[in-house]
C-alpha cells in the first residue's frame, strides 16, 4: 500500500500513462509449444503457421483433393497419427484427415469440422472430416485469435486513453498557463492602483499640508486685524476723553 500521496499519484500517472502492448509472436512460439492429445497424452508440435490454419478446403494432398479412391492400403505409416495404435489393429477402420491430411483410425478422424478459412472463390463455408490432433489446434488457435482480439481491444483502449490523458494534460496545462497570464495581468493591475492611491495619497497630503498653513496664516492675520482694531479702539477712547476735557475748559 502506497501511504504517500504523491508517491502514489507518481504510480498511478506511470500506470495510466504506459502504453499495453503484446508481442503477438510470443504468445505461442511454435518452435516451443506443444499440446498434448488423447486418452494417452501424446504430445504434438503447436504452430500457428501450420498450413490447416490457412485451408478453405480440403488439404491438397489429400486423396480425397487429388480425386484418387481412398484404399486402406494407401496409408503408408504403421500407426495412427493421433494415438499411435498399429495399422494391424483397425486396419478396416482407416481414415484420413482432410486437414493435415494424415490417416489415422476412425475413432481419432471421425468428426466434421469447418476449415478456418472462408472459400475463397464463393465465400462459402466448407467443412470437412477432422482427426483429434486437427480439432485441438483448431479449438486453440481460434482461443488464441479470440484472446489476440481482446489484447489488441485492449490495446486500442490504452492507446486511446493515453491520447485522452496527454489531451487532459495539454488541456490543463494550457489552463494553468492562461491563469499565469491572468494573474501577471492582475497583479500588474494591482500595482498600477497601488502606485496611482499613492499619488493621490500624496497629493492630499500636499493639500492638506497647503490647507493648514493657510488656515495658520489666516489666524495670525486675524490676530494682526484684531490687534488693530484694539488700538484703534484705544485710540478712539482717548480721543472722547481728550474731547470731554476740552469741553470742561
Amino acid at each position: 500500500m502506497v501511504k504517500d500521496k504523491d508517491a502514489f499519484n507518481s504510480q498511478f500517472d506511470q500506470t495510466v500513462k504506459t502504453p499495453l502492448t503484446v508481442n503477438r509472436n510470443h504468445v505461442f512460439d511454435s518452435r516451443q509449444t506443444v499440446i498434448t492429445v488423447g486418452p494417452n497424452n501424446y504430445r504434438f508440435p503447436f504452430d500457428t503457421e501450420e498450413l490447416i490454419f490457412a485451408l478453405d478446403d480440403v488439404n491438397p494432398k489429400s486423396l480425397k483433393a487429388q480425386a484418387i479412391k481412398f484404399k486402406p492400403t494407401l496409408m503408408e505409416a504403421d500407426s495412427c497419427s493421433v494415438c499411435r495404435r498399429p495399422k494391424d489393429e483397425f486396419k478396416k477402420k482407416i481414415a484420413q484427415c482432410d486437414f493435415c491430411a494424415l490417416f489415422g483410425c476412425a475413432d481419432c478422424v471421425n468428426k466434421v469440422f469447418p476449415f478456418p478459412q472462408l472459400d475463397r472463390e464463393d465465400g462459402t463455408q466448407n467443412f470437412g472430416v477432422v482427426c483429434l490432433t486437427c480439432e485441438t489446434k483448431l479449438h486453440i488457435n481460434t482461443v488464441t485469435s479470440d484472446i489476440l482480439h481482446a489484447l489488441s481491444k485492449a490495446e486500442l483502449r490504452a492507446e486511446a486513453r493515453e491520447r485522452r490523458i496527454e489531451q487532459i494534460a495539454k488541456e490543463q496545462s494550457l489552463a494553468q498557463n492562461q491563469v499565469s497570464l491572468q494573474r501577471r495581468s492582475l497583479d500588474d493591475q494591482i500595482a498600477e492602483n497601488k502606485l496611482k492611491t499613492d499619488k493621490m495619497t500624496f497629493k492630499i497630503a500636499q493639500q492638506q499640508t497647503k490647507i493648514t498653513k493657510c488656515e495658520q496664516d489666516n489666524s495670525q492675520i486675524q490676530r494682526h486685524i484684531d490687534l488693530r482694531r484694539m488700538e484703534r479702539a484705544n485710540k478712539d477712547d482717548i480721543i472722547s476723553q481728550l474731547k470731554r476735557e476740552i469741553e470742561l475748559t
